[in-house]
């Protein structure tokens, strides 16, 4: 099976499908012979923040010279970069030819009656099946949208597992209450395997400790007294954690800070427990080091594009530092896009009243894919309330307006992965310079 053939079989209609439960993903990886055994994991779970925190916890690791594989929910520019050793990520030979070995399974499971699994159960399937061919030192299994029914929970005891930041955005999947969708996610945690986390709310850090004292798990908590917060640079800002001497992280934001000292915990755990090398040097390279594709990256220079992943509000205040930072009394063009899933008006509007002091205009766009807000509706909403808000049915047709209407101005597209990687790849088809805001600055 080749690469085209691997991806239309991979998002066939039957597996789109979506349910809780791991027997699915266990049959099936029993009919693998169980690839996932013979490795050593870090275990990210969270509602927010859980791709920056692993791509710190990637990148110090790798700075120690330990050979990293990293599974995550998200990608940017291709989907094999839900699977990478390193910064590489699973070569589409590769791909092709695990797919053609994991259908062989699928079928036989489907054979003996068993349940069709999800999409998302055969990437995870795919990761374990890559990284026991090619023995990472130690692998990232970042989980998505749950915790203990996440597929990606079929793990061995993990090394340590990670909580980012629980809020309610996954409300309408995991429960009503921050502490039913904590309850959720704690479902990773094991009998004696440390946890660390994130500060949490009260509620939801009232969930952790309970289920780590009852799984005798010790718990961890990044301590905000620990993250002396230094100030804005033009390509990120200065932290000191603890006695540490002052470092640079390239990412603006207080939450990257606290992203950066949880990823620094469990580094300096495992590299204690294991002999790495942890020292300061290392710390301070790897976190300068850290790469995060669709957060303030510039795709062109005239007009001046810039694509950011900001999905809702928190990220939408860093998205307005950012900007007010590098382009201080500027108005800004967005043009903005939406999926469905766990899009509010009440979030689209919180967001917008983050940027509204730098917002000139609105360009509401329809992304690709399916379950998208359409432009016409957001344009509509954000008029409403006062912007000057216009829709366009697709991308291309917005950066076209950009280009003939406000080819001297500061444009910024934001919302959906599909939003901005549609805009990215516009301006690739183009020949158009991409270089991320800090090497523009």
């Amino acid at each position: 099976m080749d690469y085209e053939q691997a991806m239309e079989y991979l998002h066939s209609p039957e597996f789109l499908a979506t349910k809780p439960g791991l027997h699915t993903i266990r049959e099936l990886l029993h009919l693998l012979g169980d690839p996932q055994e013979s490795l050593k994991y870090i275990h990210i779970v969270g509602t927010d923040w859980k791709w920056a925190t692993g791509a710190f916890l990637k990148s110090l690791l790798q700075r120690a010279g330990i050979r990293t594989g990293l599974f995550t929910a998200h990608y940017f520019r291709s989907i094999r970069e839900r699977i990478c050793i390193g910064d590489m990520p699973i070569p589409e030979e590769t791909l092709g030819e695990l797919t053609e070995v994991l259908r062989e399974a699928v079928d036989e499971l489907r054979r003996a009656g068993g349940e069709t699994p999800t999409i998302y159960e055969l990437f995870v399937a795919l990761s374990f099946l890559y990284f026991r061919e090619n023995r990472p030192d130690i692998v990232i299994m970042e989980a998505n949208l749950g915790g203990g029914e996440d597929a990606t929970n079929v793990i061995p005891e993990p090394e340590a597992t990670v909580v980012t930041r629980i809020s309610y955005f996954h409300f309408s999947r995991l429960g009503n209450t921050l502490t039913d969708i904590t309850e959720a996610k704690a479902g990773v945690v094991r009998e004696g395997i440390p946890v660390f986390s994130w500060m949490q709310e009260t509620e939801a850090r009232s969930v952790l400790e309970r289920v780590c004292e009852e799984k005798n798990a010790p718990l961890h908590f990044v301590q905000p007294e620990d993250v002396n917060l230094l100030g804005s640079l033009q390509d990120g800002q200065r932290v000191q954690l603890g006695d540490d001497p002052v470092m640079k992280i390239p990412f603006f934001g207080d939450y990257q800070a606290y992203n950066a000292a949880l990823a620094v915990d469990v580094f300096r755990y495992l590299a204690a427990k294991h002999g790495w090398n942890r020292g300061n040097n290392v710390v301070a390279e790897g976190l300068a080091e850290t790469r995060l594709d669709g957060q303030l990256t510039v795709v062109n220079r005239k007009p001046l594009v810039i694509i950011d992943n900001a999905k809702n509000e928190e990220l939408a205040e860093v998205l307005y530092e950012s900007l007010d930072t590098m382009f201080p009394a500027r108005q800004i063009t967005f043009v903005a896009g939406f999926v469905r899933a766990n899009f509010s008006d009440q979030t689209m509007m919180e967001m917008f009243m983050e940027l509204g002091p730098i917002t000139k205009r609105v360009l509401a766009v329809t992304p690709e894919g399916n379950q998208v807000v359409p432009g016409s509706y957001v344009a509509e909403k954000l008029r409403e309330k006062g912007y000057d808000a216009e829709a366009f049915p697709s991308v291309s047709e917005a950066l076209e307006k950009c280009r003939r209407s406000y080819r001297d101005e500061i444009i910024c597209c934001f919302g959906s992965f599909s939003l901005i990687r549609s805009v990215e790849r516009a301006f690739q088809e183009k020949s158009c310079v991409r270089e991320t805001m800090h090497q523009f600055s």
